[in-house]
């Protein structure tokens, strides 16, 4: 924003409610949905084991799928980990950033919350990721969103 002529935010209550409906909302799903509510995804094998796709409440699109990890080249033996897949295009579903979660099932009294897993690596588990999923629909529409408002 400094860089554009305008003020930097100080504080997350400089950026509209619209906005932060608009885009937090591609994290709110219908319904309350635990990790064993999930199937399974296997990204190496994703015509047997392809996940699920899910509506936001803003009718954005998710692929979310549970990945059993390997464990010493053994596959499916490993800890469980949900994977979350951002849909930018839903006329292109092979063009998506995914997100590991690192804490799932957290249940406060209104809902179910996952905790997305920031990263750095290309893989955490068996999950591919990508540094694009650190800003999973957080993107230059975000930016631009606020700074219009400014």
């Amino acid at each position: 924003m400094f860089d554009a002529g305008r003020d930097t935010l100080k504080t997350l209550s400089d950026v509209q409610p619209e906005i932060w409906r608009k885009f937090l909302g591609r994290y709110i799903f219908k319904g309350s949905y635990k990790l064993k509510d999930y199937p399974q995804i296997d990204f190496d094998l994703r015509e047997l084991f392809p996940g699920s796709y899910y509506y936001t409440y803003d009718s954005d699109v998710a692929n979310i799928g549970v990945v059993y990890n390997s464990v010493n080249g053994v596959k499916y033996v490993g800890y469980r980990q949900l994977a979350l897949s951002y849909l930018p295009d839903r006329s292109n579903p092979s063009n998506f950033g995914t997100a590991a979660v690192a804490t799932s099932d957290i249940q406060p009294s209104n809902g179910v919350v996952h905790v997305l897993a920031i990263t750095i690596a290309d893989k955490i588990g068996d999950v591919p990721t990508n540094f694009a999923a650190n800003v999973f629909g957080f993107n230059v529409d975000f930016y631009n969103d606020v700074l219009f408002t400014r």
